[in-house]
Formats: C-alpha cells, sequence, structure tokens
C-alpha cells in the first residue's frame, strides 16, 4: 500500500507532520508508525493518522509536554463528551497541582512512581482535602486514558496508583474537627440579619446602590425560606415564579466562569434538582416587591439595561439587567455580616443550610424538605 514501508521483520506506514521552527516558518518532519506484523495493518493505522492529522487531533508522542496534553487532552474529552463550560473549567482547574508538578515532562516520560509521589505531595505538601485529591486523580485518568486510547503512550501510570490514606488522628476525632456541622443561622440570628440588610437599604441615597441595597434584602428573604441554591436564585426568570399560586420552577443554575456578561444557563446539577418550590404569602410578596422594584429600575437605566432576558435579580452595577453575579452577593452578604455582628463565614449555602434548620424546627417531614432542596 502506499507510504507503507518494511522495517526488519514488520511494517511501518510513512507520514509527515507540520513543524513550527524557532523563526516562526513552518516546515514537514517525517514520521513512521510503530511497526506492524503485515502491510495492511500498518497502512490501516496510517490512515488514522492522516485521518488526525486533518482534523487537528493528531499528537506527537515522542515530543508532547504533559501540560500541553493537559490542553489538548482535555479539549478532545470535552468535544467527545459534549461537556458544558462548568464542567471544563472545572477538570482544568483539578490538573492545576498536576501543571505545576510535571511542567516541562514528556506525557510519556511520567512514571508510576512519579505519579503516586505527586498523589502523597497532594496530601503532605499541598494539604489538600480527600475529595480535591479524588477529583485530581480522576482528571488525570480521564487523560491518560484517552492518551492510550489514542496512542499518545502506551502505558498509563495513573492505572495502578492508590489514593494517600486520610484517616483522620485521635485528637482530630476528639476535638470534632473531622466532620465539621454546616453552618446556618439560627432563627433570631436570621432575623437580625434581615433587619439589618432592611436598615442598610433604607440608609441608601445612591438610586442605584439603594436598588441594590433591597435586592439583597429580599434575596436573603428568598434563599433562607426556598432552599435555593445561590446560582438557582441568579437564573430565575419572571416566567418560571407564580407568586399566586405560590410557586417557583426551577429548570436552571447560573455559570458564569467568564463573567457576567458571557453567563450561561444551564439546567441544574442533576435531575431531582429540577423541581417545583412552594413559597409561602410572606415570599410570594417579597417576589412581587422585587418585580415591580426591577421595572422601575429598569425604567432609570433606560438602553443600559440588558433585556434578552427578564431576570428577576440582576446586576445592578456596571453592566444592569444582566443577572446578578453570584460572587457580588457573597462579597454584599459579607458586608452585612460585618454590620450585623455575625460570622463571616456564614455564605449564601448557609442560606440554604439555614432554610433546612428552620423547616425541620418548624415541624416540616424530612421528605418535604428534601423535595424543596
Amino acid at each position: 500500500p502506499p507510504k507503507v514501508r518494511r522495517r526488519g521483520k514488520g511494517y511501518t506506514y510513512r507520514y509527515s507532520v507540520p513543524t513550527t521552527q524557532p523563526d516562526g516558518t513552518v516546515r514537514r518532519k517525517q514520521k513512521e508508525t510503530r511497526a506492524f506484523p503485515t502491510p495492511a495493518e500498518a497502512y490501516r493505522e496510517g490512515i488514522k493518522v492522516e485521518a488526525q492529522l486533518l482534523e487537528g487531533t493528531f499528537v506527537d508522542e515522542d515530543n508532547i509536554l504533559f501540560t500541553e496534553w493537559a490542553e489538548k487532552g482535555v479539549d478532545l474529552h470535552a468535544r467527545a463528551k459534549g461537556l458544558k463550560q462548568r464542567s471544563i473549567d472545572s477538570m482544568r482547574a483539578n490538573l492545576t497541582y498536576a501543571r505545576a508538578a510535571f511542567a516541562g515532562r514528556k506525557l510519556k516520560d511520567i512514571t508510576p512512581a512519579m505519579y503516586q509521589q505527586y498523589l502523597l505531595d497532594l496530601r503532605d505538601v499541598h494539604q489538600l482535602s480527600e475529595n480535591t485529591i479524588k477529583a485530581a486523580h480522576s482528571a488525570m485518568r480521564i487523560l491518560y486514558r484517552l492518551a492510550v486510547k489514542m496512542g499518545v503512550v502506551r502505558t498509563d501510570p495513573t492505572s495502578g496508583a492508590v489514593l494517600p490514606n486520610m484517616r483522620p488522628t485521635f485528637e482530630a476525632l476528639e476535638s470534632g474537627r473531622d466532620e465539621p456541622l454546616p453552618e446556618y443561622l439560627e432563627k433570631e440570628q436570621l432575623a437580625h440579619l434581615i433587619r439589618v440588610a432592611k436598615e442598610h437599604a433604607d440608609s441608601q441615597t445612591d438610586q442605584a446602590k439603594a436598588f441594590g441595597a433591597r435586592q439583597m434584602y429580599r434575596a436573603i428573604i428568598v434563599l433562607a425560606n426556598t432552599g435555593l441554591r445561590i446560582g438557582e436564585l441568579c437564573a430565575l426568570e419572571e416566567p418560571r415564579v407564580d407568586t399566586r399560586r405560590g410557586t417557583i420552577r426551577v429548570i436552571a443554575t447560573l455559570y458564569h466562569g467568564q463573567g457576567i456578561r458571557a453567563y450561561q444557563l444551564e439546567a441544574p446539577k442533576n435531575r431531582t434538582s429540577i423541581r417545583t418550590v412552594d413559597i409561602s404569602r410572606t415570599v410570594a410578596a417579597i417576589l412581587d416587591a422585587q418585580l415591580r422594584d426591577v421595572k422601575a429600575f429598569r425604567l432609570r437605566m433606560g438602553e443600559r439595561f440588558y433585556t434578552e432576558r427578564n431576570f428577576i435579580f440582576v446586576n445592578y452595577k456596571w453592566f444592569p439587567g444582566y443577572p446578578l453575579d453570584p460572587r457580588t452577593f457573597s462579597r454584599d452578604l459579607a458586608r452585612l455580616l460585618d454590620l450585623a455582628g455575625l460570622p463571616r463565614s456564614i455564605t449564601p449555602h448557609s442560606l440554604r443550610h439555614t432554610f433546612t434548620s428552620l423547616s425541620a424546627e418548624a415541624g416540616a417531614s424530612l421528605d418535604d424538605i428534601q423535595k424543596q432542596l
């Protein structure tokens, strides 16, 4: 067959790959596949290589660095699996320590011993949690399995690796540090935070800041009384809220990894998160007030206001009308916690735990609480 040559007792397929020279010029470099017993097998392998060159998915096994494959492998895996941007960014983040540990090394030169030492360093040097180490290992497993499958490397140094033992010490068990309880606000603390948020909103003189402060006050009430996640609240749109029937339909969560103007609405993390949440008359009234306030704010902003979607909680600082940025909410919450004299360790997710605690205290069944969540 064309381009097939005899090499010793076997046959190889010769092909050329583009290489960039130091001066920026591109030249062709002759390469050969590994040897196969028959010319037909060598030719079939060569056709695969030619196809990869045309598609831009070919990887030069002899020279590719781990850091290069970390980028290319994530891209190929994401395209093959149809991953959302959130998942792609998460996988890249889980490879952060690996990129640093194996910088400058060729992908094929990383040995099982080196990889095992990397996992141990995640525990002993970087002091990462068990879940973080598992996520980092999972990302590396995906990269190397794909590399083996595509013929980029012949062996997978991650396949026999053992995750470090994360057994807690007796001292940690005795003190309770091994299993911290989720933080939440007691009923009185929540009432105090809401009062402080309301007083803060009433004290604002700038119209945009006053709107933002009123929105913050209402968002705290909604989160603590519905169990919504902050991403679900920020993705909430007017058509999915029925204040007369007292329901919120949750079908989306907000992803904003590339900035709020590049936001994406994604399906919730699992099927059970797609749900209808019941709301009280108090929460319904709060949402009605928020809808009226947003409409008034929109009139004040005029053409600056983003109108492609009707978000209920909106960005009010730099990009009015875009969805409320969860990072903005977190910063504003921290300031309110300081004003209220409450722990800064309380996060937006703590308000979800607060809903669980208050519901249980009020006598709601576990089944009903789980359905709301």
